[in-house]
C-alpha cells in the first residue's frame, strides 16, 4: 500500500511485478494481498495495457485499521473480546476487561495513522522500519 501511494503519481496504476521488485516481496503473495485489498475497496484494479493497481481513495483517506483489517480480518487481541458467548464468564471476568480496553486502544491508534502518515515516514529511507525495529524486513534497507 505504501509503495502504490509512493509511486501512482497521478492515478497511475502500479503493477505487483514492480510492486515485488522494489520491495522484495514475491508477486504471488502481494496477489492475495491485493485480492483482500479490492474486496475492501481499498485498491481499483485496472485492467489491460497500462493496467495494475491504484488508491481507491488518496492515502490520508485509508487508515493502517482499514488496512489490516482487510488484510487480516478484524483484529481481536483474545478470542473472548470478538466473542463473548464463548465464555460463560465473559461478562464478569475482569481479564477480559482488560483485553477490550487494550483492543480499543491498539484499534484507536491504528485508525489515527493514514497511509500518508507511513508514506512520509520514509520507508525507503529506512525510517519506518528503525522506528518500529524491522531492518531485516523485506522492503527495508539493510542494517
Amino acid at each position: 500500500m505504501v509503495d502504490l501511494a509512493d509511486n501512482s503519481a497521478g492515478g497511475k496504476p502500479v503493477t505487483l511485478k514492480a510492486v515485488a521488485l522494489r520491495k522484495g516481496i514475491s508477486k504471488r503473495y502481494l496477489e492475495n494481498l491485493a485480492t483482500q485489498l479490492r474486496i475492501a475497496r481499498l485498491v481499483l484494479a485496472i485492467s489491460g495495457r497500462g493496467g495494475g493497481y491504484r488508491l481507491a481513495r488518496s492515502a490520508d483517506k485509508i487508515t493502517l485499521a482499514e488496512i489490516l483489517d482487510a488484510i487480516m480480518g478484524r483484529m481481536s487481541i483474545a478470542e473472548c473480546v470478538r466473542e463473548p458467548q464463548i465464555c460463560p464468564r465473559a461478562d464478569k471476568c475482569p481479564t477480559r476487561k482488560v483485553w477490550v480496553a487494550l483492543q480499543d486502544q491498539i484499534l484507536a491508534v491504528l485508525g489515527q495513522y493514514s497511509l500518508a502518515d507511513l508514506s512520509e515516514l520514509g520507508m525507503d529511507e529506512g525510517l519506518f522500519c528503525q522506528s518500529a525495529g524491522l531492518m531485516q524486513a523485506p522492503g527495508c534497507p539493510e542494517a
